[in-house]
């Protein structure tokens, strides 16, 4: 079983993923979900990629809507098929498209072929957000309980005493060297 054409939504994932500098395989992708006959489903598509750091959108639109700022992005093909859309010209009629039965590389079509082709389906997918560790506690709502200035002394108290040890024993020499 080739994974490359058998499962066209894992393996447009995968390339996602690997875009994004995230390394993977399929089975961290899928195991533990509920296949559709081995294969990973449109419904499924949000779960699987979460496990790799990214969120995913489903959209029902035409070829014509797709939103460019978004590419690269996974279109859904006719036959249970799938494809990254890595580039959209209207203007000039041609589409840029990675399919995993052509081995993921770059293909350019004319328009009229992706939309022959094309399910009306587009998933945007995006590197999760996360914020680093010193501003979460703000960002999950934990505010400073007290009062605005003796509730940062009292968090930094330790701080605070070093300061004052040191600032006793600056002015204790300060006054013994006359």
């Amino acid at each position: 079983m080739d994974i490359q054409t058998d499962d066209p939504l894992s393996s447009c994932l995968l390339a996602l993923a690997s875009d994004q500098g995230k390394a993977t395989s399929r089975s961290a992708l899928v195991d533990g979900l509920p296949l559709v006959g081995g294969l990973l489903s449109p419904s499924l598509l949000a779960r699987a990629a979460k496990r790799v750091g990214l969120v995913t959108h489903l959209v029902r639109q035409p070829v014509s809507r797709i939103n460019l700022q978004l590419l690269p992005c996974i279109v859904l093909l006719s036959g249970n098929r799938a494809a990254l859309l890595d580039r959209l010209d209207l203007q000039q009629g041609k589409a840029w498209l990675r399919q995993p039965d052509l081995g993921m590389q770059v293909q350019e079509l004319d328009v009229s072929e992706l939309l022959s082709d094309y399910a009306g389906v587009t998933a945007y997918c995006r590197a999760e957000f996360r914020l680093d560790a010193a501003h979460a506690s703000t960002a999950q709502g934990e505010q400073s309980k007290g009062h605005w200035f003796w509730s940062v002394i009292v968090a930094n108290r330790r701080v605070y005493r070093d300061v004052l040890v040191a600032a006793f024993f600056v002015n204790l020499l300060a006054l013994t060297m006359p």
